[in-house]
Order: C-alpha cells, then sequence, then structure tokens
C-alpha cells in the first residue's frame, strides 16, 4: 500500500472536522449564553424583563440551583435563579442592578401557590419532523456526499432511534407497571398532589427580585407573576437589598468532592480525607467532572506503550501490584486539583512537603505526565503496622431550607461487607490482601452534577464540540502508524479531553424520553456518573465499568397523574435508559472479552420473561441467607425507610429496585449499590475512555501483555490497540450519542445523521484500512 495513504486518511480527518465545525455553527448555541440572548432581545428594560417574565417559570425550591444560564436552558427557576437571570441580561444591556430579598406573608404565598399551579404542566407537543427533498440535497452538497446516500443514513439514523425508543418505552411502562403491582396493595402511588408541601410554601416565601438604577432611582422589576409591569412588587414591606455578587454562600447548591482514606490501626478503622474540593452547582453546568485514582510512579502513556528501552510493558502487572503510594487527582474541565497521596498504611502525603507528592502536583498542573517516582517499599515498619483498607469518594450535596444529602461509593475496600460484620480487632493483613489492594486502587470516575433539564440543541453541541476537542487524538493515532512509533501513540492518547458524551446523552434522555416530560422538574442537584476501575480476583484482573446514577429525585409538578406514580415511573426510565446506554457503549467494544452486563431493569425482565416473580421487601428479615456485601447495601436502604423489590432466591439477589415509600422515588441498584455494571476479564480491552485516567492506559496494552509476544511484536500490537482505541474515542462514541439525540431536531437531524456516515467510513480507514502495522 502506498506510504501516501496515511496522508490520505489525514485529509479525511480533516474534512470530517470541518464538517463538525459546520454542523456546529448549524446549531443555535448562542440561545444559551446571556451576552447572545441579551442581544437577541434588545437594550430595553422593559423588554428584557417582559422576556424573563414570560418565557421562564417559577420552581418550588430556595436559593440558586442552576443560575442565569441553566435558566435559559431549562426554562425555569426560583426566586433567585430568575432573578439573577434578569440581572445578567440587565448587566449585559449596560445596567446598574441590584437583588432584592424579602420573606412574604401567608396571604401572598396562597395567591402565587394559587396561580402558579393554575399555570403549570402545560402540555407541549412535539414537533412532527418532516424533512424535505431541499434539506437533503442541501446536506449533500456540503458533504460533497450522494444525495440518495444522505437520504438512506438519515432513514437509518431514524430506524435506529425508533427502536431505542420502543425498546426504552415497552420496557419502562411494563416494570413501572410490574412495581406498582407490588406496592399496591400497602401504599396509594395515585394520592393527591403535594401542592401545599411545607417546601413550596418556603420555597414561595423565599422571594427575591431586581431592582435597576433608572434616571429616577431605583426600580423594581419583580417577575414573579405573569400580570407584573415594571415598578410593581408582589411585596410592599420591607426587604433586603444587596449586590448580585455579595449573594451569601449559603443561598447557593453546592456540591462537595472528598476522598477518604480507611486504614486500620490497634483494631480500630479511622478516615482520613486526602482531598476535599467545593464548588457551587450553578458553576459546574458544562463542566467535565473525573477522579481518577492512580499509582505513584505510574509511567507517562509514551513509555508505558514501549517508548522508553527503559521500562518494558510486560512490567506493568509487577508495577501496579507492587504500589504502596497513590494519587487522587481531581479534573474539573481539565484543570487538576491535587491535595495529598494515600499511602499504603492509610497516612497521606503532603504536596508541599517536598517529597514525591510534590513533584507529582507540579507536573500535574502543567500536563498530565508521570506522576510521582514511585512507592515507598523498603521502609522499615513497626510490628503490625496501620494499613489502608478503603478508599471511598463521599459527595456532600447542601441546599438552601434543607438537610446536607451525603452519598458515598466505594473505590477501594479490601474488607468487604461480611468482614466489617464480623469486626477487624482481629484482622492481619496477608500480601494477598495487599496485592488485591494494590490492583483495586487504580479507578477513574466520570461525574455530571445535572441542575437542568438538557435541551437537544445544547446537547447536541457539547457532543460536537467534544469531537473536535479530541480531534489531535486520531490525527495523532494516523501520525503514530505512519513513524510505527508506539511513543507518538501514547502521545495521541494523553491528549484525550474528559468529555462525558455517554453521561450527556443520560442527561438529555431522562427527560426527552419521559412520558411524563411535561410534569416534572429539577428542584435538587442530581448526581449521573460512569466509572471504571480494577479488581484481583482468582481469575486475574477484572475490569468494571459501567453508569452508576447516585441521585435522581425530581419534582412533579401539578396538574400530573399522582406524584409517587411519576416518580416510580421516571425512576424506572432512569434505570432503562443505563442499561441501554450501557448496550450501545458494549457495542463499540465487539472486540473485547465477553462482558457481563448486571442492572436491575435488564435482570427483571429476565425473570419475567422465565416466568419468576421477585419479592416486596420491607424489613430485613428476608436478607438472611443473601451475599453479605450485597446485604450491606440492602440495610442501609431498609434503614433509611426505603422498600426493595428483589429476586426471591438469596443467590439471585445481584441487582434490585429501591423505592422510596413516602415519595416515590425509585431506582434500580446493583453491585457495591451502584446501578448498571459490566464486568470483563483483561483479555482484549480496547475501551480507553479517557487519558487522564491510569485505567485507561492499562487497558490500552493489556491484551499485548498477556500474549507475551517479542518486542517488535509488542511494539506492533500497542500501535494497533491504541488506534482502535483513538478511532473508538475521538470519533465512534461521540457519532453513536448524537445521532440518536439529533433524531428530535430537524434543523440538525439530517446534517448529523450524513456526518455520522463520514465519522464512520474515517473511523474505519484508521481502524481497518490502513495497514496493520504487525
Amino acid at each position: 500500500m502506498p506510504a501516501d495513504r496515511y496522508q490520505v486518511v489525514e485529509q479525511q480527518l480533516q474534512q470530517a472536522y470541518r464538517f463538525t465545525e459546520e454542523a456546529l455553527a448549524e446549531l443555535a448555541m448562542e440561545r444559551y449564553a446571556v451576552p447572545s440572548r441579551q442581544a437577541l432581545i434588545g437594550d430595553d428594560v422593559e423588554e428584557l424583563f417582559d422576556w424573563v417574565r414570560d418565557e421562564t417559570r417559577w420552581l418550588p425550591y430556595q436559593g440558586a440551583l442552576r443560575g442565569a444560564r441553566g435558566v435559559l436552558m431549562d426554562g425555569h427557576g426560583s426566586h433567585l435563579d430568575r432573578a439573577l437571570l434578569l440581572a445578567e441580561l440587565l448587566e449585559s444591556a449596560g445596567y446598574r442592578v441590584r437583588l432584592a430579598r424579602a420573606t412574604l406573608d401567608d396571604g401572598s404565598i396562597e395567591a402565587l401557590l394559587g396561580d402558579w399551579q393554575s399555570d403549570v404542566g402545560h402540555v407541549s407537543a412535539r414537533p412532527s419532523l418532516v424533512a424535505a427533498s431541499s434539506d437533503y440535497a442541501t446536506a449533500a452538497q456540503r458533504l460533497n456526499a450522494d444525495e440518495g446516500a444522505v437520504q438512506r443514513q438519515v432513514e437509518l439514523s431514524d430506524e435506529r432511534a425508533e427502536r431505542m425508543a420502543a425498546r426504552v418505552s415497552d420496557r419502562t411502562l411494563e416494570q413501572a407497571n410490574y412495581l406498582a403491582g407490588h406496592l399496591a396493595g400497602q401504599l396509594d402511588l395515585a394520592s393527591a398532589d403535594e401542592g401545599n408541601s411545607d417546601e413550596w410554601r418556603r420555597a414561595v416565601a423565599d422571594h427575591w427580585w431586581v431592582q435597576w438604577e433608572s434616571p429616577g432611582g431605583w426600580q423594581d422589576l419583580d417577575p414573579v407573576s405573569r400580570r407584573h409591569r415594571p415598578g410593581e412588587r408582589v411585596h410592599e414591606g420591607e426587604f433586603e437589598s444587596l449586590w448580585p455578587e455579595a449573594i451569601p454562600e449559603e443561598q447557593w447548591h453546592r456540591l462537595r468532592f472528598e476522598v477518604v482514606a480507611e486504614r486500620l490501626e490497634a483494631g480500630k478503622l479511622e478516615e482520613r480525607t486526602a482531598l476535599d474540593h467545593e464548588a457551587a452547582a450553578a458553576a459546574l453546568i458544562g463542566r467535565s467532572l473525573m477522579l481518577d485514582l492512580q499509582p505513584m510512579g505510574l509511567p507517562p502513556a509514551a513509555t508505558l506503550m514501549g517508548g522508553d528501552t527503559g521500562f518494558s510493558p510486560d512490567e506493568l502487572p509487577t508495577l501496579l501490584g507492587s504500589s504502596e503510594e497513590w494519587l487522587p487527582l481531581l479534573l474539573v474541565d481539565g484543570e487538576p486539583v491535587i491535595q495529598h497521596s494515600i499511602l499504603h498504611d492509610g497516612s497521606l502525603g503532603d504536596p508541599e512537603s517536598g517529597t514525591a507528592i510534590s513533584e507529582a502536583y507540579s507536573e500535574a498542573t502543567t500536563a498530565l505526565g508521570q506522576i510521582g517516582i514511585g512507592g515507598r517499599r523498603g521502609q522499615q515498619e513497626a510490628e503490625a503496622p496501620p494499613e489502608l483498607t478503603a478508599t471511598f469518594l463521599r459527595l456532600s450535596v447542601s441546599a438552601p431550607g434543607r438537610e446536607t444529602d451525603i452519598f458515598e461509593r466505594s473505590l477501594m475496600d479490601v474488607l468487604g461487607g461480611e468482614r466489617r460484620e464480623v469486626g477487624v480487632e482481629d484482622l492481619s493483613f496477608s500480601d494477598a490482601m495487599r496485592e488485591a489492594r494494590a490492583f483495586s486502587m487504580l479507578s477513574s470516575t466520570e461525574l455530571l452534577a445535572q441542575s437542568h433539564w438538557w435541551p437537544t440543541e445544547y446537547t447536541l453541541g457539547q457532543l460536537l464540540l467534544g469531537t473536535l476537542d479530541n480531534r489531535m487524538v486520531s490525527l495523532g493515532a494516523v501520525h503514530a502508524l505512519r513513524r510505527d512509533e508506539a511513543s507518538l501513540m501514547g502521545q495521541a492518547l494523553e491528549r484525550f479531553e474528559p468529555h462525558p458524551v455517554d453521561l450527556m446523552a443520560l442527561a438529555h434522555h431522562r427527560h426527552a424520553r419521559s412520558p411524563h416530560r411535561d410534569h416534572i422538574a429539577l428542584t435538587r442537584l442530581n448526581l449521573l456518573s460512569t466509572f471504571e476501575h480494577l479488581t484481583l480476583e482468582e481469575e486475574g484482573p477484572l475490569f468494571e465499568h459501567g453508569f452508576d446514577i447516585i441521585d435522581n429525585r425530581i419534582e412533579v409538578l401539578p396538574g400530573s397523574a399522582g406524584p409517587r406514580q411519576v416518580r416510580l415511573a421516571q425512576g424506572v426510565l432512569d434505570t432503562v435508559l443505563e442499561a441501554e446506554l450501557m448496550r450501545s457503549t458494549e457495542e463499540r467494544h465487539l472486540d473485547s472479552a465477553e462482558g457481563s452486563p448486571v442492572n436491575a431493569s435488564l435482570a427483571l425482565a429476565d425473570a419475567l420473561s422465565h416466568g419468576i416473580d421477585w419479592q416486596l421487601v420491607t424489613s430485613g428479615d428476608a436478607l438472611q441467607s443473601v451475599d453479605a456485601d450485597t446485604a450491606t447495601h440492602l440495610r442501609e436502604s431498609l434503614d433509611r425507610g426505603q422498600w426493595l423489590v428483589m429476586a426471591t432466591k438469596p443467590e439471585a439477589v445481584v441487582t434490585w429496585w429501591r423505592i422510596d415509600p413516602e415519595t416515590g422515588d425509585t431506582l434500580g441498584m446493583g453491585p457495591q449499590g451502584r446501578g448498571q455494571m459490566t464486568e470483563q476479564i483483561l483479555v482484549l480491552m480496547n475501551s480507553i475512555d479517557n487519558a487522564a485516567s491510569a485505567v485507561a492506559m492499562v487497558q490500552s496494552i493489556w491484551s499485548c501483555i498477556l500474549t507475551k509476544p517479542s518486542a517488535g511484536s509488542m511494539q506492533c500490537c500497542i500501535l494497533r490497540e491504541g488506534a482502535k482505541a483513538a478511532g473508538g474515542k475521538a470519533l465512534g462514541k461521540l457519532s453513536d450519542q448524537w445521532v440518536e439525540i439529533a433524531s428530535w431536531a430537524i434543523e440538525s437531524k439530517i446534517y448529523l445523521a450524513a456526518l455520522d456516515s463520514v465519522f464512520g467510513e474515517v473511523n474505519g480507514a484508521i481502524v481497518d484500512t490502513l495497514p496493520d502495522p504487525c
């Protein structure tokens, strides 16, 4: 094959990315930026006020959850969030503004609740999306493609989206009805609306509005009522005024991240916090959050992939198994947050101390290169020394007027629930436990803090931006193949930008696919995540990855069916979507070892197909013979007053449904108290999901390690696996999601469906058409 074949593929890639930029330009992304929206509305104070009053709606929660930009995207917000939007629009137009706050009296509360309940819940029918022949012709001309081929591609994408919609809708309806049947004898799912709840009244009473400095002095702009004009407000008594930047911190919904190390010392367990970071929920809109836990001394990708004669990739298992110091690294839109490392004895390293971790801190703040210089084996230790037993991620969500919600996810737990129930006073660590701990201390968690519903065009725009952000990955992979250098492939893979594509799709589909989408709202921060980590089993290292919906609680608006019934159906939908999106993820990894998907909706569907019934559990009596680790999570739910629906045979209890009988909040749960999960023995792992992720680097070369090839064959193998990873990450993963989402918007559907075909061809060229380096 001629050498310029690589140049041809590079040109195809550049053309595809140009098409992506054009597709992005087709989306009206400016409507979700305050300055652009202000420019569209104009500079007139009354017109800006009218737009916020008429085009956005109030929601019953206190404080600032989503901020001005979130209200633009969602169309709804609290008193404070809507006031922030109006204030920013006015400031963008050049006016001086301040906020005003007061507590409303009972009469005003009742009046506003009545107005809101009569105005909310209007049904917005989805528009009929019919493409004209001119649309196909325009897309074909832009893409330099055959018009007939474009139309066929659109039809294929429509069929795929329709199949997905049918699968999700049918399973959600069937399983929601099944769960409702189990609850029918003990719970009234169709009970009346909760419109007079104390929380709604408190939210109405905590009233915020805007004042602008007019030529005649400060004038009120209160959009709470659609009847209000500039100068009118619902509260006529005393009020507090403050500048927007002076809003008290406690008025913002906030998310706190903690990475906690648990250590065993003198027969007791104690905790130490290795990383502690907090942010306002509104500041996390559109931002990627990635937590990596990786061993100190892990070489950079270029070295791991054979670019350094001083390191052989087949040394990796030994390096991982003997690690004794690990670094929690939080990436917020690619910016690293590092505080302490975690040592094998459960103590913490200090970045300012001048030890190995300070060197890692310096490097990570500039580029995610080699982290640290190795472990600390060989130090003199006391008899029965302290040992690191677990690390976990603790997420705390605080909001005005509510108690703080705390969620924990295990990152590594060498003890397990059964051992913890027995006690740890007489526990002694073995070398096998230390090796298992070392392998398990390699993980990556991606988080999306969802404070608003994701509109279609915004979601598509984010997916396309992710494609462009990772253009150098695929281009770098082709360059590495041309040069036949594994180190260059490593450098290309290191350029992956964290971009929670699957979570963005989940955030969109939760609302777009909901049968109750006109009657549900987000009034608290929802937490969606994906995870991937290693564990050491008898068969060898086990790779686990999947979705994990941490909190999916919603508000049900007036005019709907019973709130419990709506929340139950939404929880089933969320769980079904986890399984559906993981299904598309697995289809991208056809060369991977066969996985075992674990999901409550899949398990229930399988049971029902075989005529096997599940049971409702409201007490711990039914947990006697359940696996100890699983029983721990089940008891935690029961202790919180939640009910369970699970398999009747104890050995079959791997997944279950968790239902709050007071609210109807529902979610399918699985191993370790997570959601969807797939387990795979590390034989052929081609599913790299993030450059910064140490898990990703290990996966990319593991199949090459296990085949024990010669040095030359090792490099060929790594180049091949790296090319597959680059194509799948930079191209395939994103296009899988955007075509299904684009089916909701005719303006972009045709172009993106055709673009998907272009990317598919280029991806195939990278993975299949280029000569095998081996």
